[in-house]
């Protein structure tokens, strides 16, 4: 068996180690206690058990759209950001039977959006919106 000898460092690196570990852990308390609770946190998701068997689950990602009559209706007249090559409505569609829907999760349901709690809990932070057609489908 091999006989494991103390490694003696030097008194200076020693103190050096030991002040790398004082900053780090300064910096980790820093960010747990001071700078992350101020980000406002997204609410538990909203939990049914709409299916009668006992499934309490949310698959955000599997469901279906479901007409809703009570959702704003967005036209080129109210939302300046959909370019007139995408109202369906000039060209001729006949019906509005594609302008107020939404989407129910399978399990759960979502609630509507608030803008103005995204936009308090986005404000100062940076975002990139990633896609080839975001704010241009109606």
């Amino acid at each position: 068996m091999k006989n494991f000898h103390e490694i003696k460092l030097p008194y200076s690196t020693r103190c050096a180690i030991l002040a790398a570990v004082l900053l780090v852990t300064t910096c980790l308390m820093i960010l747990a206690f001071v700078i992350l609770p101020d980000r406002e946190m997204l609410p538990p998701p909203l939990v049914s058990d709409d299916h009668g068997g006992g499934n309490l689950s949310c698959n955000i990602f599997k469901g279906e759209w479901v007409p809703d009559p009570g959702a704003p209706r967005y036209t080129t007249e109210t939302c300046p950001v959909i370019h007139g090559h995408y109202d369906c409505m000039r060209y001729g569609r006949p019906d509005l039977g594609f302008v107020r829907w939404r989407w129910r999760p399978e399990g759960c349901e979502l609630p509507r959006f608030d803008a103005a709690r995204f936009l308090r809990a986005t404000r100062g932070k940076s975002m990139a919106f990633v896609g080839d057609s975001l704010a241009r489908n109606q």
